[in-house]
C-alpha cells in the first residue's frame, strides 16, 4: 500500500506565513462560517434524525388504534408497531457494519451524501404507512433504510468532523453532534403531540417529517470540499491545500499540516515495513496482512475496546427515558395526557444544556465531562427508585418527570464528551473502521436494552431497570477514571502514544486460558482476523 507523503507542507507553511501578514478579520470570518456550515450540515443529516426515534413515543396511542382496526387484535397491532419501531435500530447496526466494509476508502464526502439520500428515501417510505395493503411493509423498509443512512452518516460524519477543524476547535465540532441529537429528540416529541401532527389524520406524516431537513444539509455538504486529511491520504495534495484553506484560518494551517504529516509518516512507515516483510504477498494478501497487523497491535485493539466501553455504556438511563418515558410516567401514576407532555418538556433542559456546553467545551477535561454527569445519573436513578417504592417519600411519584429531566441533562453532558472522545482515540487509518465497530456494538446493545426494558418495567417495576443501570454506571466511573487518557487539546499522534504496542495480556495473567488452550486461541484469532480481512477487502 503506497501512501504519498504530503510534500505540500512546506508550500503551505510559506503561504500561511504570507497570509498571516495580509489577512483580515473578514477572511477569518468567512473561513469560520464555511466550516460551521459544513459542521451543522453533518449534524443535521445524521444526529438530528434521532427525532425519528423520539417521534414514535407519543404516536403510540393514535398509531395503535389504527393498527388495531387494521389487524383486528391488540396483540398483532403491538407486534407490528414494535417491528416498525425496532427496524431503525437494526438499520443503524447494519449501517455501521456497512461502514466497516468500506472503511478502506479515504473519501468522506461521497459516503455522507449517499447516507443522506438513504435517510431521505427512508423518511418518504415511512410516511406511506397508511397506504392500503403494503403500507406497513413500506414503513418497515423505510425506517430500516433511514437506520442504515443514519449509521453511515454518524460514523463517517464523526470522522470528518474530527478532521476538518483545527485541534483547538475539534471538540466543539464533535460535541455539536450531541446538540443535534437533543434538538432532534425535542423536535420528534413536539411534532408527535396530539395537537400538532399526532392526530388520526396526520400521524403518518410525523413518521417522515424530520427528513425534510436533509436537502438543505446535502446542499451545503455538496458545495464543500472533502476532508483535507482524507485528501492528503489519497495523495491529492493540491486539493488538500485548498480544502485546508476552505475550512481553517491561516493561523491554524501550520499546526494542522504538521499533525497530518506526522500521522501519515508513521502510517507509511508501518505499512511499508509490513509489506516489506511479506514481499511474496500478492495484492489479495496485502489487505490480509494490513488487517492482521491492526488486530495484532495495542494501538488499535486498546482504543477499540476502550471506545466500545465508553460509547456503549455511556448514560444507560437515556435508553429508558427516550424510548419509554411516557409509559414510565404513567406507571408512576401520572395521567396519560400529562405524561405525553412531560416527555416533551423534559427534553427542553437537556437541549439548552447541550447548546450552552459548546461555549466552554474545550475548557473542561473530557474525562470530567464523563465522570461527573455519570455520578449525577447514579443519584437520579436511586432517587427515582426511592420515589416509586416509598409511598411516604418527600417527593411524590408525580415528580418523576422532573428527576428524568435532570437525568437527561446529565446525559447531554456525558454524551457530548463520549461522542467527542471515541473518534479522537483512533489515528487516520483506523478511525472509520474503529468507530464503525464501536457503533455496531452500541446499537446492538441498545436494541437489546429497548427490547427488554419495556416488559421488565411493566411486569416488575422501573426499579428493576434503573438499579442495574446505576450499578453499571458505578463500574463505568471506575473504568473511565483508571483507563481513559485525556484527549482535549492533543493531536491524534499524541493521543496514540497513550496506548501500548503490545496487546492486553489479561487472559494470560489472570485466567491462564492461553496457557491451557494455546492452539485453540491461536486458531480462533486467525479465523477472526481472516474473516475480517475478507470483509474488509
Amino acid at each position: 500500500m503506497n501512501i504519498k507523503l504530503p510534500a505540500v507542507v512546506s508550500t503551505t507553511v510559506k503561504r500561511s506565513n504570507k497570509s498571516n501578514n495580509s489577512s483580515n478579520k473578514n477572511c477569518q470570518f468567512m473561513a469560520r462560517m464555511r466550516m460551521i456550515s459544513v459542521v451543522l450540515s453533518i449534524g443535521a443529516g445524521s444526529m438530528f434524525l434521532v427525532s425519528l426515534d423520539s417521534v414514535v413515543d407519543n404516536l403510540i396511542p393514535v398509531a395503535r388504534n389504527y393498527l388495531i382496526n387494521l389487524y383486528g387484535s391488540e396483540a398483532e397491532a403491538d407486534l407490528a408497531w414494535s417491528w416498525i419501531v425496532s427496524a431503525r435500530i437494526y438499520g443503524l447496526a447494519f449501517g455501521c457494519f456497512g461502514v466497516f466494509l468500506i472503511s478502506n476508502l479515504q473519501n468522506r464526502k461521497r459516503p455522507l451524501l449517499f447516507a443522506f439520500l438513504l435517510n431521505l428515501l427512508g423518511g418518504a417510505l415511512s410516511s406511506l404507512i397508511r397506504l392500503p395493503q403494503i403500507g406497513i411493509q413500506l414503513a418497515f423498509i423505510g425506517r430500516f433504510l433511514s437506520g442504515i443512512g443514519s449509521g453511515v452518516a454518524h460514523i463517517v460524519g464523526a470522522a470528518m468532523l474530527a478532521e476538518i477543524p483545527p485541534i483547538r476547535q475539534r471538540g466543539i465540532a464533535l460535541a455539536s453532534l450531541t446538540v443535534w441529537a437533543c434538538l432532534g429528540e425535542l423536535f420528534g416529541m413536539f411534532i408527535s403531540l396530539n395537537n400538532v401532527l399526532g392526530t388520526p389524520d396526520q400521524w403518518h406524516i410525523a413518521l417522515g417529517f424530520p427528513v425534510l431537513i436533509i436537502p438543505f444539509a446535502m446542499f451545503f455538504l455538496a458545495t464543500a470540499p472533502d476532508s483535507p486529511r482524507a485528501l492528503l491520504t489519497s495523495g491529492k495534495e493540491n486539493k488538500a491545500l485548498k480544502s485546508l484553506q476552505f475550512y481553517q484560518n491561516s493561523e491554524d494551517w501550520i499546526v494542522s499540516m504538521k499533525d497530518i504529516r506526522t500521522e501519515l509518516s508513521e502510517q507509511y512507515r508501518e505499512e511499508h515495513f509490513l509489506l516489506k516483510q511479506n514481499m511474496s504477498a500478492d495484492d489479495k494478501n496485502s489487505a490480509l496482512i494490513i488487517m492482521k497487523s491492526r488486530f495484532s497491535t495495542g494501538k488499535f485493539v486498546y482504543p477499540l475496546m476502550l471506545g466500545a466501553f465508553i460509547l456503549t455504556f455511556t448514560h444507560l438511563d437515556d435508553w429508558l427515558w427516550i424510548s419509554y418515558s411516557t409509559q414510565a410516567f404513567e406507571n408512576a401514576g401520572v395521567p396519560t395526557v400529562i405524561a405525553q407532555k412531560s416527555s416533551l418538556w423534559m427534553s427542553i433542559p437537556q437541549a439548552m444544556i447541550s447548546i450552552a456546553l459548546l461555549f466552554c467545551f474545550e475548557e473542561i477535561s473530557r474525562r470530567q465531562l464523563l465522570i461527573l454527569p455519570t455520578i449525577g445519573s447514579v443519584f437520579c436513578a436511586l432517587i427515582s427508585i426511592y420515589v416509586v417504592l416509598s409511598s411516604g417519600a418527600l417527593i411524590s411519584p408525580e415528580h418523576l418527570p422532573v428527576i428524568a429531566a435532570l437525568d437527561l441533562c446529565n446525559a447531554a453532558v456525558a454524551s457530548a464528551s463520549a461522542y467527542s472522545i471515541v473518534p479522537e482515540l483512533f489515528p487516520q487509518k483506523d478511525r472509520i473502521m474503529g468507530t464503525a465497530l464501536i457503533g455496531m456494538t452500541q446499537n446492538l446493545f441498545g436494541g437489546f436494552l429497548t427490547t427488554i426494558a419495556l416488559p421488565l418495567m411493566n411486569q416488575w417495576g422501573i426499579e428493576y431497570v434503573l438499579l442495574p443501570f446505576a450499578v453499571m454506571n458505578v463500574i463505568y466511573i471506575i473504568v473511565v477514571s483508571k483507563l481513559l487518557p485525556e484527549t482535549r487539546g492533543k493531536s491524534f499522534h499524541e493521543i496514540s502514544k497513550s496506548f501500548p504496542e503490545n496487546l492486553p495480556t489479561l487472559c494470560h495473567k489472570s485466567f491462564g486460558i492461553s496457557r491451557i488452550y494455546p492452539s485453540l486461541l491461536t486458531n480462533i484469532k486467525r479465523y477472526l482476523v481472516h474473516l475480517a480481512a475478507l470483509l474488509y477487502s
